[in-house]
């Protein structure tokens, strides 16, 4: 899952230049474990690093976006099945 636009530090507007790959785990509606190589891009100008995630991943967010936006929407089907997983995806809702 690469993109082909340039793209520029959020924090600098300095170019980003691919630099390697990172695995992340992502857990689907089922708890299904997918595994994605995501590039990492580092920043030319103050030399931070920048992850490039597709709009599936929550950032920080062991979760794809398609189980919380259900959790959010109170959907029982799609959702974890364990309750205090719910309540902390409702938590960090809340606070964001």
């Amino acid at each position: 899952m690469t993109g082909e636009e340039n793209i520029h530090c959020p924090y600098c507007q300095g170019e980003l230049k691919p630099y390697d790959r990172r695995k992340r785990v992502l857990l689907d509606h089922n708890g299904k474990r997918w595994v994605f190589s995501l590039r990492r891009l580092r920043c030319q100008k103050c030399k931070r690093m920048h992850i490039e995630l597709p709009d599936i991943f929550v950032p920080y967010k062991r979760y794809s976006a398609a189980v919380i936006e259900s959790v959010i929407e109170e959907k029982t089907s799609g959702a974890p099945y364990e309750e205090r997983t719910r309540q902390k995806i409702c938590s960090w809702y809340r606070r964001v």
